[in-house]
């Protein structure tokens, strides 16, 4: 029997956390890891996970300090060790057959990840199920047991979201590549669910300014009106506070740069254009990336969610990178944030501490 870890995200959830954690360890499939990370709650979340792990012995309470719900899933997931993982919001609950049912599909028909549908549950207790179009391809009660190919443009609130879903943790772990996606203001209206669930899955959320004109023809107070509206409306979807900024058509001087870290912004610069914009196909996308002579340690690669083969060739960037040594990070973890200067081709260099005297 496989081992499934379950990685339950808390944070000041003690309304809700006692029935989630009872939804777990009553589950019929037996072999289970049930990793409880607790984000420096500061209600009586913890006591709570305390008590249960005192009653079930499969529970592992993982103190941090509040990181966020993506942070909090990256510690349990660093931590698990079953062949199977599954992501629970502690403010959820499953049905008590979840588990194993969703094992006996992976298993059958030996799958990377198996979705399921949800409902949402308001504090009424009024029940109303969501993503209706969902159901026909996720609800055993609609088609008969089995793996199904899902439609592209499916439900975004079912499927790029991280719990609803088993995991093989190899794969996970493997895969858990972490990329920086610049918005303009105009997506983010459109696309809402999308900031959340790249949010919930611990990417960078950068600036791409309201409208994408190009900013060096602006003046000091537009610059900031541009990048300062889209943050704002980030932040009250996500609470995410936005410091990276990239300007629309790679368009800045020195007044942008300078303006724009005023207002609390890091700009960045793409060095490996990918062109997947031209739509010239999938190996060319590839080949641009893999063999452009700007690709180093340090490179920032720019590709478009909205281009016609850029999909289908993330796979085969992704694999061509890591076989050429490469780690691939967010801009985050890429750049520098004090103690540096550029130099003339838009690189940062970090200083040179000056030596100690005797």
């Amino acid at each position: 029997m496989y081992k499934v870890s379950i990685i339950i995200p808390v944070y000041n959830v003690e309304k809700y956390l006692r029935k989630c954690l009872d939804s777990v360890i009553n589950q019929t499939y037996p072999q289970l890891e049930i990793l409880c990370v607790n984000d420096g709650s500061t209600d009586n979340s913890e006591k709570i996970l305390e008590e249960y792990s005192k009653k079930d012995g499969r529970i592992k309470i993982l103190n941090k300090e509040n990181g966020g719900l993506s942070s909090a899933r990256n510690y349990g997931l660093d931590k698990a060790t079953g062949e199977y993982c599954y992501f629970l919001d502690s403010d959820d609950w499953i049905e008590l057959d979840t588990i194993a049912y969703l094992v006996k599909l992976a298993c059958l028909n030996n799958v990377d990840c198996i979705v399921h549908s949800v409902k949402n549950i308001p504090e009424d207790e009024n029940c109303i199920q969501i993503a209706k179009e969902c159901q026909d391809w996720f609800d055993c009660k609609n088609k008969p047991a089995g793996i199904y190919d899902v439609p592209l443009n499916i439900n975004n609130e079912i499927a790029a979201v991280a719990w609803n879903k088993l995991y093989k943790t190899e794969f996970l772990k493997e895969n858990n590549i972490k990329a920086s996606f610049f918005m303009t203001g105009g997506w983010v209206k459109q696309y809402p669910n999308d900031v959340k669930a790249i949010y919930e899955q611990g990417h960078d959320l950068g600036n791409h300014s309201a409208n994408h004109k190009n900013m060096s023809s602006l003046s000091n107070e537009e610059i900031c009106n541009e990048l300062n509206t889209v943050t704002e409306n980030v932040k009250n979807l996500t609470s995410y506070q936005m410091n990276l900024f990239r300007p629309p058509y790679g368009d800045y001087d020195n007044h942008v740069i300078v303006k724009a870290k005023e207002c609390g912004y890091f700009t960045i610069q793409w060095s490996v254009d990918s062109l997947d914009w031209k739509n010239y196909g999938v190996d060319a996308i590839v080949n641009e990336v893999l063999n452009n002579k700007s690709l180093k340690p340090g490179a920032i690669i720019l590709m478009h969610n909205s281009a016609k083969y850029t999909i289908q060739a993330l796979p085969k960037v992704i694999e061509g990178l890591k076989e050429k040594g490469y780690e691939i990070v967010p801009v985050s973890q890429l750049i520098y944030t004090d103690n540096y200067h550029i130099d003339s081709e838009g690189k940062q260099i970090k200083n040179e501490q000056p030596a100690s005297s005797q």
